[in-house]
């Protein structure tokens, strides 16, 4: 099977989920995780496990540079025709779901939050994000 990881930081990959991509290669799957380069406790390029690629995701509620990732994501999706899409974060889900309308591979998208934002945010952010996250 191929999967299409979709995670904002390096951070996140680094700290747990380079773990899932090595069981996952391990039991003979094709992984492509996908995340923002910069930033983070740990400031240098990662280079596996798996197969990495970067995208300027944005960590916070800026639309345009979530239709910038999408369009990023849209054409990785489009060229590595994943059988599943598995996306990560608020952020990660939204510069996702905006990629899936404008791809035409046919596969599964599936997101998972490690924690809502909504409940933390005030004001419009958090109508935003509670919209967002629903």
């Amino acid at each position: 099977m191929r999967i299409l990881q979709v995670i904002p930081s390096a951070d996140s990959f680094r700290v747990f989920l380079s773990e899932l991509v090595e069981h996952l290669t391990g039991e003979g799957h094709e992984v492509l995780s996908v995340f923002n380069p910069v930033g983070g406790i740990a400031d240098h390029p990662v280079h596996g496990p798996g197969r990495v690629m970067n995208v300027d995701f944005p960590r916070g509620g800026n639309l345009l540079r979530h239709l910038s990732a999408a369009k990023q994501l849209g054409r990785i999706v489009d060229e590595f025709e994943p059988d599943v899409v598995h996306a990560h974060f608020s952020a990660g889900i939204l510069s996702a779901a905006l990629a899936r309308r404008n791809t035409q591979i046919e596969c599964k998208w599936l997101g998972t939050y490690q924690g809502l934002q909504f409940p933390l945010a005030n004001g419009i952010r958090r109508h935003l994000m509670r919209a967002v996250e629903a």
